[in-house]
């Protein structure tokens, strides 16, 4: 009896954890979003079971009805799960977010404004997932071989309820990321 269960248990368990978990593509179209945006979306869309994916632009039309027709699909699903205005709902947690993001990038910006004016085209990446710490990467371009390079300059670890700033690494590291206004891509 007690092998019957046991082996009833490892088959629940097994199944249960190979399930897939099921996100959902949502593409937008138009004029991108800024780069502060676009990080609080990234932020909040996992928490949602969702990916936003930049596909076009208001000017460049070949093709988006498939995608509006892929939203329909999406948002209809999507309105089961959340509701009928899962759409604001999600956009005033990324309001949140962003407000949140303000808040470390204004401290980043006040205590290391040096760092951040010898850095060209820099960039405040934050990732605030965890509760109680956001990790903050300033990063920024060089121009090498003919291409522009993308690299971590410096990384912080923020404790949120206090703000208070601690140094995790100051190497420069090369990067490989895309934000969806601008394409940028290292290989």
């Amino acid at each position: 009896m007690r092998y019957i269960v046991f082996l009833i248990l490892l088959i629940n368990t097994f199944f249960g954890f190979s399930q897939k978990k099921e996100k959902h593509t949502f593409y937008l179209i138009g004029r991108p979003n800024s780069f502060e945006k676009n990080n609080a979306i990234n932020e909040v869309q996992g928490k949602w079971k969702l990916l936003y994916v930049s596909a076009g632009s208001g000017v460049y039309t070949e093709g988006l009805d498939s995608l509006i027709q892929e939203n329909a699909k999406t948002d209809k699903l999507l309105r089961k799960r959340y509701g009928n205005d899962w759409h604001s709902l999600l956009m005033k947690e990324v309001e949140e977010k962003l407000i949140e993001h303000t808040e470390i990038r204004s401290l980043i910006k006040t205590k290391y404004a040096f760092l951040l004016s010898e850095i060209k085209n820099a960039q405040i990446e934050i990732d605030d997932r965890s509760k109680r710490k956001a990790i903050v990467s300033i990063f920024g371009v060089e121009f090498i071989d003919k291409q522009n390079l993308y690299f971590t300059y410096h990384k912080f670890k923020v404790k949120k309820k206090k703000m208070v700033l601690k140094k995790v690494s100051w190497d420069k590291k090369l990067i490989d990321f895309s934000y969806p206004q601008n394409d940028i891509i290292n290989k």
